[in-house]
């Protein structure tokens, strides 16, 4: 399975993915990026632990990693078709107040058009902090759209 992109070989060097097995995280990337565009999403690979779209709205890697991490990886494409077609369905929903969460990155973690966004502060001093959606299949950034 080949993707137009250089996934890292590692995940990223943050306590939250620190749960996710090493040796199975290129794999995870080419196939999570794979799924995402079958199901229709406009989508290439950001940087570790995210997948950027088009239209500027960046999609963590995190909550699918998680409900991952302890599978089987032959069940890997089958969960991963499931959840890329479920959030390609979610992006028709509508987003409420309660959807809507703040996320606090790195800097260098996100890209730079992003920054020039809205939704985005800096919060302290190499730290930015962003506006999410956080819907059961999903978290993304914000998008006028969604306000």
């Amino acid at each position: 399975m080949a993707a137009d992109f250089e996934p890292t070989t590692t995940p990223p060097q943050s306590a939250e993915f620190a749960f996710f097995p090493a040796e199975h995280w290129e794999r995870f990337c080419e196939t999570a990026l794979v799924q995402a565009r079958m199901a229709g999403l406009d989508v290439h690979f950001g940087g570790p632990g995210r997948l950027d779209s088009s239209d500027g709205i960046v999609y963590s890697l995190l909550p699918l990693a998680k409900r991952l991490a302890d599978r089987d990886i032959a069940t890997w494409d089958e969960a991963l078709e499931a959840h890329f077609e479920e959030m390609a369905d979610s992006l028709n929903e509508p987003v409420g107040p309660q959807h809507l969460r703040v996320r606090l990155m790195a800097a260098g973690s996100m890209p730079p058009e992003a920054l020039d966004t809205p939704f985005w502060t800096e919060f302290a001093p190499g730290i930015w902090a962003c506006l999410v959606v956080e819907l059961p299949t999903l978290i993304r950034t914000v998008t006028p759209d969604d306000l």
